[in-house]
């Protein structure tokens, strides 16, 4: 029972892990996803910032910026 359990938590904590928000700049040439919109880093887009899911990032190759980690 205990393992059913641990498994349960496991796969709820990663599923949530995608539904989290991040910013992007929306431009062909943003190479960063931020949790805040008051990053330094996407302060510099000279487009529209969009919130968007982790993994919607993710499958645009995007990384963590580095003001972030």
């Amino acid at each position: 029972m205990l393992k059913i359990l641990l498994t349960s938590a496991v796969i709820v904590l990663l599923s949530s892990s995608e539904e989290t928000k991040v910013f992007i700049c929306d431009s062909e040439n943003a190479v960063a996803y931020h949790y805040t919109k008051k990053c330094r880093g996407i302060k510099q887009c000279k487009h529209k910032i969009l919130e968007v899911t982790k993994e919607k990032a993710l499958e645009r190759k995007l990384k963590l910026c580095g003001w972030e980690d």
